[in-house]
């Protein structure tokens, strides 16, 4: 194929005789004599891979928990909600910053007449505030801690509230 594409840019083309004189093989095979079967065989496993595990957990065959996904944007989601999750802590240091070290007692505060948020981020797998109710702080040490709350996140197997933020160890995931 590339000695035709050649042949037909450079000017000149090989005839299948001319091919087969020139590698030994007949056109479009390869010395295995196989030609298009290996390319096929690995097509039809790249394919069927994702259907093969998907019938196994139907089985009941044990799978690693979050594995497999049925919905195509569940990793996208959880990221997202990662994404928020330290948007809301870099709002939060912004807010110590403005209030002498001092966190806010609720989330609310970062949203209502200041420039921390428009409205507060919503997270993509619930469509929904799921971080005001989740968010504790606390004054001796200041600290804080914020997570989605609920339970939109099983189906890639992290649990209830979680991922979590502090102010101490940052983002949690489970």
């Amino acid at each position: 194929m590339v000695a035709l594409i050649l042949g037909e840019r450079f000017g000149f083309l090989f005839s299948r005789s001319e091919l087969r004189a020139a590698t030994g093989t007949p056109c479009g095979m390869d010395r295995t004599g196989f030609g298009w079967l290996p390319p096929l065989c690995l097509l039809l496993c790249v394919v069927s891979a994702p259907m093969m595990l998907q019938e196994f957990a139907r089985a009941g065959v044990r799978v690693p928990h979050g594995f497999w996904c049925t919905h195509h944007h569940c990793g996208g989601q959880v990221t997202a909600c990662k994404s928020n999750l330290k948007k809301i802590a870099v709002a939060l240091e912004m807010y110590s910053s403005d209030n002498a070290g001092r966190f806010p007692t609720r989330l609310v505060a970062l949203s209502s007449g200041t420039s921390y948020f428009k409205s507060m981020p919503t997270c993509p797998s619930s469509g929904a505030d799921t971080y005001s109710g989740s968010y504790v702080s606390f004054t001796q040490p200041d600290t804080y801690t914020v997570a989605c709350g609920g339970k939109g996140h099983r189906n890639v197997g992290l649990t209830d509230n979680y991922p979590q933020y502090t102010s101490t160890l940052g983002l949690i995931e489970k």
